[in-house]
């Protein structure tokens, strides 16, 4: 008896609806970090917060998410969102 082959074509639409970037803020005062938990972020980022710190104009805060394989928290992306005009993550791996 020759065995079964399944064979799977992936066309199928993609069910995630298509995203906008937002429009850049006029002024990017308040610059938020999102640690992504990847264990060199803290080397990337410190020469890029320090630069933007030394900066009169510009407020940093710092957030942190669990692990690099784990969603943030919606409070932190709330607060996140309150706090800050801008927000980067992913920095490093």
């Amino acid at each position: 008896m020759t065995p079964t082959v399944r064979l799977l074509v992936p066309t199928a639409q993609n069910a995630m609806p298509r995203l906008h970037l937002a429009r850049r803020p006029p002024s990017a005062g308040r610059i938020g970090f999102l640690h992504n938990g990847q264990p060199l972020f803290d080397q990337i980022s410190r020469f890029l917060i320090g630069s933007l710190e030394a900066s009169s104009e510009l407020e940093v805060a710092r957030f942190r998410k669990p692990s690099y394989g784990a969603p943030a928290t919606d409070e932190v992306l709330d607060e996140l969102a309150e706090r800050c005009d801008v927000a980067i993550t992913g920095l490093a791996c």
